[in-house]
């Protein structure tokens, strides 16, 4: 889960963590200004439902490795479409915030995204 405030003012920042997590950080700091939140599903593992508890150790490592690089992707499309940093210095942010996340890997998904955020349509009204 990835919280983001301010994302193109002065006080931007962004929080990572658990529902939870989220929660006691919402306690402590009084919700103030726009939030941006991300969410990440869970993930059919082996053809089960949704639900990870009967994968394997390997297997949740692997879910919960690809569901950091998403977060971490999100939060680069974030920090770039305010406008304020690069793809190149928003990863550098993101990655050396995010232990969990390899940079390469990162720059790479980053890349990806935001190719095909500016290769799509725009919506016009």
């Amino acid at each position: 889960m990835l919280f983001a405030r301010e994302l193109t003012k002065l006080h931007e920042e962004l929080f990572r963590g658990s529902v939870c997590d989220a929660a006691a950080w919402l306690q402590t700091k009084a919700p103030r200004g726009e939030f941006t939140v991300v969410l990440d599903g869970g993930r059919a593992i082996g053809g089960g439902g949704g639900s990870l508890s009967g994968a394997s150790a390997e297997e949740q490592a692997e879910a919960a490795a690809a569901a950091a690089l998403d977060v971490a992707v999100a939060e680069v499309a974030a920090l770039v479409a305010s406008g304020r940093l690069s793809v190149s210095s928003a990863v550098k942010q993101v990655a050396k915030a995010s232990k969990d996340v390899s940079k390469n890997d990162l720059y790479k998904r980053a890349l990806e995204a935001t190719s095909a955020a500016a290769n799509s349509p725009s919506k016009s009204s």
